[in-house]
């Protein structure tokens, strides 16, 4: 009688604390996985934070860059600016000095990927000899079939004429294939000589 009496107490109180341990266990997992999705939420806005403050780092650039060719200063109105470079295109002929001073705004890396050493200098002179600043000649990690001229797109905006006469000059030397630069890169041009 009092073993019935026990598995019937046993019973009354089991399934009650089964129970309680399963939904505590359930309520458990849905405060872990709610904490999960709120830190890769967070993740994602802070993400696309950084990226709109890369671009508009890269915007400020251009703009710092554009202000150095047509040398403006932070205190001219924009009016003022206008009407002295309408002046400015109708009396001051451009010059190979103008050109140049342009050109020397552009950051030019050159990276070798033939394996044959020297190449990178040769075109990095010839470059030079135009007027434009080689920022870095080295090595690439890979070799290239083709010589690749990679150009970030902001700059190519601010400088097409520029980056027409760049192509030109790799031009002539290899055969080329054009291709975007990554935004975040420090240098407006990148070429890698290919094995053609």
């Amino acid at each position: 009688m009092a073993k019935i009496s026990l598995t019937k107490n046993l019973k009354k109180y089991i399934y009650p604390l089964t129970t309680t341990c399963i939904i505590l266990i359930f309520v458990g997992i849905l405060v872990v996985l709610a904490a999960f999705i709120s830190q890769l939420i967070d993740f994602a806005l802070v993400s696309e934070q950084e990226s709109k403050n890369k671009e508009l780092e890269l915007q400020i650039g251009a703009t710092e860059n554009a202000k150095i060719q047509y040398q403006i200063k932070n205190d001219v109105p924009l009016s003022e600016i206008l009407q002295s470079s309408t002046t400015e295109t109708t009396t001051t002929p451009i010059t190979k000095d103008n050109q140049s001073e342009k050109k020397e705004l552009l950051s030019i890396s050159i990276l070798n990927s033939t394996g044959i050493s020297g190449k990178a200098g040769k075109l990095a002179q010839l470059i030079t000899d135009s007027g434009f600043k080689v920022s870095y000649t080295g090595n690439a990690k890979k070799r290239e079939p083709v010589t690749i001229v990679q150009i970030k797109e902001t700059s190519k905006k601010i400088f097409p004429e520029s980056f027409k006469e760049v192509l030109k000059i790799v031009g002539s030397q290899y055969s080329t294939i054009e291709s975007v630069l990554d935004a975040n890169s420090e240098y407006d041009v990148v070429i890698t000589i290919g094995a053609n």
